[in-house]
């Protein structure tokens, strides 16, 4: 079977296991979600580097089934019940990416609710070979909500935060 590379998704369908389960060999995934959940049972063993468009809320069920992701882009591209600020459940355990892979972590449209700060604390606190941060806001609170990523504990001794 051809290896898949790259990979750009736009998902629209109610059920997307099928389709992520063909895109299970991808090393570079571009994903927008249209649905309000993920499929449990897709493992992206070779994905090296996800982008995230209209995060479902249980984005953080791929971390732990990418556990060689060392790039992780989120975009909050639409304003839909559905995005990461509806509920953060924090992972039973840390993702095996996080302990030993994550190196780029890049938040676009952060606005800095209380679920997205526990979200963004806990790629912060959990990712040991984070080497950069970046978090993209355009909220009035922008000082305040950057001060506070400043202030939050991280795994990764050499993590460089950007604000932009």
């Amino acid at each position: 079977m051809p290896e898949l590379v790259k990979a750009s998704v736009n998902i629209v369908c109610d059920q997307p296991e099928d389709i992520l389960g063909s895109l299970a060999s991808t090393r570079h995934l571009s994903l927008c979600l249209q649905t309000p959940y993920l499929p449990l049972a897709t493992s992206f063993l070779f994905l090296d580097h996800l982008e995230l468009f209209s995060c479902p809320s249980q984005w953080c069920n791929l971390l732990k089934d990418a556990p060689i992701l060392r790039v992780l882009k989120l975009y909050q591209k639409h304003s839909q019940s559905n995005d990461v600020n509806d509920s953060w459940n924090q992972p039973i355990s840390v993702p095996e990416c996080l302990m030993s892979h994550l190196e780029i972590f890049e938040w676009r449209h952060y606005n800095g609710t209380d679920e997205e700060r526990e979200a963004a604390k806990y790629i912060l606190g959990n990712a040991s070979c984070l080497k950069k941060a970046s978090f993209y806001s355009k909220s009035a609170r922008k000082r305040d909500i950057l001060k506070e990523l400043e202030s939050v504990a991280r795994g990764s001794k050499t993590c460089m935060l950007v604000f932009e």
